[in-house]
């Protein structure tokens, strides 16, 4: 199966905080956003990460509540699924060659 977005729209954004931190989001976006069930966490400080289907709403949110950029596949798996690997993805695809096509 191959990777896809996840529901919600291609782009994702990590804010800083907990639980507290999604009402004032969803609030100041007037509704209920697509989001991750849990936190993430990337130096012991803990993440909710939304999913946009545009990019102003996506650049919106980066002003108002201090988030990041968020690749999903920078997600932890197996006993770390809480964890963020934050730039592991770009590293990685910054490392190919032009003719890996793996």
């Amino acid at each position: 199966m191959a990777w896809q977005y996840p529901e919600g729209g291609r782009f994702s954004i990590a804010v800083p905080g907990d639980e507290d931190i999604v009402k004032d989001v969803e609030t100041f976006f007037g509704g209920e956003l697509a989001r991750y069930n849990h936190s993430v966490y990337w130096e012991h400080c803990s993440y909710v990460v939304f999913f946009f289907s545009t990019m102003s709403d996506a650049e919106k949110c980066i002003e108002q509540f201090n988030g990041e950029w968020f690749d999903p596949r920078d997600k932890g798996r197996g006993s770390h699924w809480s964890k963020w690997y934050k730039g592991k993805t770009a590293k990685r695809l910054s490392r190919r060659r032009p003719y890996d096509f793996g």
